[in-house]
């Protein structure tokens, strides 16, 4: 019994250390650059510091209690409750990768189509105004061309993240959404369509594939001692029966 409650303090401390070097990323390091430059619904830096955040008050939890444990025992309970905190943790982490990316890609296809839709209307507005009536002649063409150049100019202009959604606009058409999503979440060296920035890209998304992992070893750790309390239980009530 003592040697599991030493791995329980071990494997806290582990976990204690881990949480605060992603509060560390989500507080600070990243928001010297990655944010600024990825995160343009802001929609991220929020939902990856609370979930550095949750990771931190569990750990804390976990470390307070494994210390408990070197004096009261091994808490059969508090062994299943956590293996449903980090099942949880792991697939929250997985949803909220995907909420990120999904409203970045619908703030970029929005762009995409408000882009379209003012070229058109002024590719119509210029038609008539010149009186324009046939849709395959030259002038109709050119004026859809400069029209869409005009619109891009615009919109370049009066928003910063502007080529940040361009490029998305371009992993989307390029790629399919399961391609995509997982080549995000975990760094696909085949995969052609990263950002400008690639290491940045993969970092800003990476830090998701940081909070499933450590949802899936803490679950895999405390299954694992459960299993084992179990096989202890199963083997001291049968030498109490031969007794």
């Amino acid at each position: 019994m003592e040697k599991n409650n030493k791995k329980y303090l071990i494997f806290s401390v582990i976990l204690l250390i881990a949480s605060i070097y992603l509060n560390y990323i989500t507080f600070y390091l990243n928001t010297i650059y990655i944010y600024e430059k990825f995160d343009f619904t802001g929609v991220a830096q929020i939902v990856q510091r609370i979930m550095t955040v949750i990771i931190l008050i569990i750990s804390v939890i976990v470390l307070i209690k494994s210390i408990k444990a070197r004096e009261e025992g091994v808490d059969f309970l508090f062994n299943e409750v956590m293996i449903s905190v980090f099942v949880i943790y792991m697939l929250l982490s997985i949803i909220t990768y995907i909420y990120v990316r999904n409203t970045e890609e619908k703030t970029a296809i929005n762009m995409k189509n408000e882009i379209e839709a003012y070229s058109e209307k002024t590719t119509q507005n210029q038609l008539k105004k010149n009186n324009t009536k046939n849709k395959n002649s030259f002038a109709n063409e050119f004026y859809s061309i400069t029209s869409n150049a005009l619109a891009e100019s615009e919109y370049a202009s009066s928003d910063k993240y502007y080529e940040r959604k361009k490029e998305i606009i371009d992993q989307i058409e390029n790629s399919s959404t399961v391609k995509r999503y997982i080549s995000m979440l975990f760094y696909n060296y085949l995969y052609d369509d990263y950002g400008s920035i690639m290491t940045d890209e993969i970092e800003y998304y990476g830090i998701f594939s940081k909070f499933m992992l450590i949802g899936l070893i803490g679950a895999i750790f405390y299954f694992s001692k459960m299993s084992k309390l179990n096989q202890n239980v199963i083997m001291e009530d049968f030498w109490d029966r031969r007794e």
